[in-house]
């Protein structure tokens, strides 16, 4: 098979294997959504139910893709479409920046599917593209580092599949992870050729890493390129002053790139390093990281996740979750570096057993390191802490690492299948698998006669939350306690029997020859198949009436408090952002960044966090004594409607309606001479209330001050008809604008300066790299290449360590010289 042939293969059989979990949506005509979230709360139960906590979600864990995600791409669509950017978003806090966030993404390609398609169609197709460009560049990265087809096809399969891109999917660390194959494959091409063709690969790829909406992921796939340059280039035995001045020249191009495709993608970057500069979150997580001398509590109990992800259950329907019991993390930052069963036992042993080149030691480098990193294991835990912006990042994901590593030593390990014998240390090792399958189908049967003490210890578990809790009553915590042992007795138990199963057919396959030297079709499907039974259902696939589900509540809402009114919810109805799903405006703001000087203003809402260092963010706890409090500074905020599962005080709201099984307080709005007729993505139409006469003047002048309910941040722009006004802060967050004494409408529009800037450094790196690819194109027209080396991985020094005869010292003595042609 040609290699172009092979290519478009793969390409078919990855579509085929990406449909087996995604296909209800991509062709049955349901939505790829965790929205049935919703109906955990009593504003949205379901007709008929005896609790909102009757209903069981697709998956518990979901919240983010609901709340601001898919809210935000929807966002980004109707702004793109209608000829705008996206700059900022009047349906969340008092306004915030919406292309600054970090995470919206609004420059991801593959986001261009939705602006493009239909929405909520569109979010199968954005998660299938993502799994489909990450394997493709895996597939593309194994053939270029020589793998026989067995490990190309492994490393394109399973690095879709793994427990990084399955649980993060509907997450922009997705669109970001999807990138890094093809970052390192540029990578090997530049130090190979250091022309221009390798230098514009590898800025686009580093810029499409940036533009995919998570710069920390994107932080950790720079990271990890790093040191395979570092690794890759590294002097040989033989360290002439020719081989050093190729290594130097190919570690400058790379770093020459990387700083193109910085720059390229400075539209995402430069916009989220001024809304930092105005954020409290900084300096919050750099409170929370604590001083790098410390010791940290390693997570060694998330490091079992890397074997057997459901070890402590899930929070997917139908599962218990026994972590936050074990005081353990949530799936998605545990499991995340799970590259199949049969990977980590067997072929990654038997890659780094019998492969000892260069890719063998970025690879074992790429999964100790992203274990050290991402389960707190010092020295290198502290290390990370010390430096400047790591300090701040979340290195849990960099179990990213970790799933690369064992994808990449796994793929050689299946290539070498057929030379490997197993001697006496393997064979004690293949027994442990036995063993640990008799245990795991041991405990599977065991549990039942348990299950009578273990239903008394969740009852007492969740009576002790109802205590404490409002929106919990001791009905609702019987109901979770039986569906918890449920759970535990019914899936936990079946997720258990399969990793047996799994362990005792691996063992079988391991042991006996036949099978083994004719098996690897039989591991490559085992894998396979347990990383798409292992993570069934953590993408769920809902019917379309449950993706924005409306009831009463929200009809109401949308009549009473439509924008410019704000909404609130008390407790656990209505978390930040899901009004925005609804074009309702929500007080409070969840983009992981937020406004320091709007945390400031609303500081009394929350309940305080008991002496504990706490986040100065608007997911903070919520009461009706939080809203009592704010009553004055809710109101400056023009918030018109608060919701909440039990009766408000008596006295504190002008009017009090109960929609449904929740109650809504109302204020009356404030009579104010300025009255907003327009507010949508940056752009706010103002018009006098002719009823009510100005009285504040700004100083020495005649001009009066209008105070406008939006926070104020540089950017914010003014006219009354040609005349540009000035904008300031005014009173707490808000913007001020010194207007004539006879104005009767003011228009303002967001026009931040660092956007203006971004988008020229844009500009300019993506015609250098046009310019780079131009080069390229020459060059190839006057000078023909030659047909590519092909090597197979047992000739390819960069896996094995070999040095062949006659070839240049390069690298350890290999001269690798010919990219994947396609």
């Amino acid at each position: 098979m040609t290699a172009r042939l092979e290519f478009a293969a793969f390409g078919a059989a990855l579509a085929a294997v990406i449909a087996v979990p995604l296909g209800p949506a991509l062709l049955g005509g349901r939505i790829l959504s965790p929205s049935d979230l919703a109906y955990v709360q009593r504003s949205f139960e379901r007709e008929g139910a005896e609790s909102a906590f009757a209903y069981e979600p697709s998956n518990r864990l979901l919240t983010d893709p609901m709340l601001q995600f898919e809210p935000w791409i929807a966002f980004n669509r109707e702004m793109v479409r209608s000829g705008r950017l996206p700059l900022w978003n009047d349906r969340a806090g008092c306004g915030v920046p919406h292309l600054a966030n970090g995470q919206s993404a609004v420059f991801d390609p593959i986001a261009a599917i939705a602006y493009l398609g239909p929405m909520p169609d569109a979010l199968a197709w954005i998660a299938s593209a993502r799994l489909w460009i990450a394997g493709m560049g895996m597939f593309v990265l194994a053939h270029l580092w020589g793998f026989g087809p067995w490990g190309r096809w492994f490393a394109g399969l399973v690095y879709p599949l793994s427990g990084f891109m399955t649980l993060w999917l509907l997450y922009p660390l997705a669109s970001v992870a999807a990138w890094l194959p093809w970052l390192i494959a540029s990578t090997e091409w530049l130090v190979r050729r250091p022309r221009p063709g390798a230098i514009a690969a590898v800025a686009a790829s580093a810029a499409l890493v940036l533009l995919g909406g998570h710069v920390q992921t994107g932080a950790h796939c720079f990271m990890l390129a790093s040191l395979y340059v570092l690794i890759r280039t590294a002097p040989g035995r033989a360290r002439d002053a020719a081989a050093l001045s190729r290594a130097g020249k190919a570690a400058a191009g790379w770093a020459a790139a990387m700083l193109l495709g910085v720059l390229t993608a400075s539209v995402a970057v430069l916009p989220l390093g001024a809304y930092l500069s105005r954020s409290p979150a900084w300096e919050d997580r750099t409170q929370e990281k604590g001083s790098p001398w410390t010791l940290a509590s390693p997570r060694l109990l998330e490091a079992a996740n890397t074997a057997l992800p459901n070890l402590y259950g899930n929070q997917r329907r139908g599962q218990p979750n026994l972590a936050r019991a074990l005081g353990v993390n949530n799936q998605n930052e545990a499991a995340a570096g799970f590259a199949g069963l049969g990977t980590l036992i067997w072929l990654a042993p038997v890659g780094i057993a019998l492969g000892n080149g260069r890719i063998c030691t970025f690879l074992v480098a790429a999964a100790g390191l992203g274990a050290f990193a991402s389960f707190r294991l010092p020295p290198i835990d502290n290390l990370l802490r010390a430096l400047p912006v790591l300090d701040v990042t979340d290195h849990r994901r960099m179990t990213l690492w970790i799933a690369f590593g064992l994808v990449g030593l796994g793929a050689i390990g299946l290539d070498r299948l057929v030379a490997w014998k197993p001697s006496k240390p393997w064979r004690v090792w293949m027994g442990c698998w036995g063993a640990a399958a008799l245990v795991l189908a041991s405990v599977a049967l065991a549990l039942p006669r348990w299950e009578s003490s273990i239903h008394e210890h969740a009852l007492a578990h969740y009576s002790r939350a109802s205590a404490q809790s409002a929106d919990l009553d001791p009905g609702d915590a019987r109901l979770l306690a039986d569906r918890q042992v449920r759970n535990l007795m019914g899936g936990y138990r079946a997720s258990l029997g399969l990793s047996a199963t799994l362990l005792a057919t691996l063992t079988l396959v391991a042991a006996v020859p036949a099978v083994r030297r004719r098996g690897r079709a039989i591991v490559l499907g085992l894998v396979v198949l347990d990383l798409i039974a292992t993570f069934w259902g953590a993408n769920p696939t809902i019917a379309r009436r449950d993706y924005l589900p409306e009831g009463p509540l929200i009809a109401h809402l949308k009549r009473e408090a439509a924008p410019p009114a704000r909404i609130l919810g008390v407790g656990m109805e209505l978390p930040p952002n899901m009004l925005m799903r609804y074009g309702l405006a929500d007080l409070r703001c969840y983009d992981a960044v937020e406004l320091a000087s709007l945390a400031e203003w609303l500081a009394p809402l929350y309940e305080p966090s008991g002496g504990r260092p706490e986040a100065r963010s608007s997911r903070r706890q919520v009461t009706w004594e939080g809203v009592a409090r704010a009553r004055g500074l809710l109101r400056e905020c023009r918030v018109a409607a608060v919701v909440g599962a039990t009766p408000p005080p008596e006295g504190l709201f002008d009017r009090v309606v109960p929609v449904g099984r929740v109650w809504v307080g109302h204020w009356e709005s404030p009579e104010s001479p300025a009255r907003i007729v327009e507010m949508s993505g940056g752009r706010i139409v103002v018009e006098r209330s002719g009823s009510i006469p100005l009285s504040a003047h700004v100083k020495g002048s005649s001009d009066e001050q209008i105070r406008i309910p939006v926070a104020s941040v540089p950017g914010w722009r003014a006219w009354c008809g040609r005349r540009e006004l000035p904008v300031s802060r005014g009173r707490g967050p808000f913007l001020r604008v010194a207007a004539p004494a006879d104005w009767g409408r003011i228009e303002l529009a967001y026009d931040p300066p660092e956007v203006r800037w971004a988008l020229r450094g844009s500009l300019l790196g993506l015609s250098g790299l046009i310019v780079l690819a131009g080069l390229e194109s020459v060059k190839n027209r006057t000078k023909p290449l030659g047909p590519a080396p092909r090597l197979a991985l047992e000739s390819n020094p960069l896996v094995t360590g070999d040095r062949p005869s006659g070839s240049s010292p390069q690298f350890e003595g290999y001269n690798a010289d010919g990219p994947l042609h396609v």
